[in-house]
């Protein structure tokens, strides 16, 4: 499943889609970064002249402390936002997955992964291809000429008769 996601339009699309989202907010973090940065060499710079920089420092550390928050915040956004995405897919090529297993007459369909559940079923079998092919016609996503497809994976769902 997790291979037919991958090749998927549907797949390129949301990852594109929560690339976009979360770039531009890592950049205003970034910026956010370097700012806090800057502004703690300056009060390094005051301490080495023996400023009391006390209230500076606090304000600083708490600053500090809320753009991590954020990170945080940001990055559980995206784990969410990701997973909500995914599992939209996997509904959908849940039912396309028993589609396809009904017109090849199969009794059972099962997901192969990395640790080669299935590793000696023949090729032919495969749904993989069929799905992804029947997903990008049923569920068409935006133009995605400018996104690569994702690398093939080892993962693929079999028939057995």
């Amino acid at each position: 499943m997790q291979r037919a996601i991958n090749e998927s339009q549907g797949g390129a699309a949301a990852r594109a889609q929560l690339r976009t989202m979360f770039q531009q907010r890592q950049a205003e973090l970034d910026r956010r970064q370097a700012q806090l940065q800057g502004e703690r060499a300056q009060l390094e710079a005051q301490a080495a002249q023996h400023v009391d920089i006390t209230a500076a420092q606090a304000q600083w550390e708490q600053e500090l402390q809320q753009l991590q928050a954020e990170y945080n915040t940001d990055q559980s956004d995206l784990t969410a936002a990701e997973a909500q995405m995914t599992n939209e897919i996997i509904t959908r090529m849940t039912t396309l997955v028993e589609e396809l297993r009904a017109q090849r007459n199969a009794d059972i369909v099962l997901e192969s992964n990395e640790t080669g559940l299935v590793a000696h079923a023949p090729r032919v079998l495969d749904l993989t291809s069929a799905l992804v092919t029947l997903y990008d016609q049923r569920f068409p996503a935006p133009m995605m000429s400018a996104i690569a497809p994702a690398p093939d994976s080892a993962n693929g769902a079999q028939v057995v008769h």
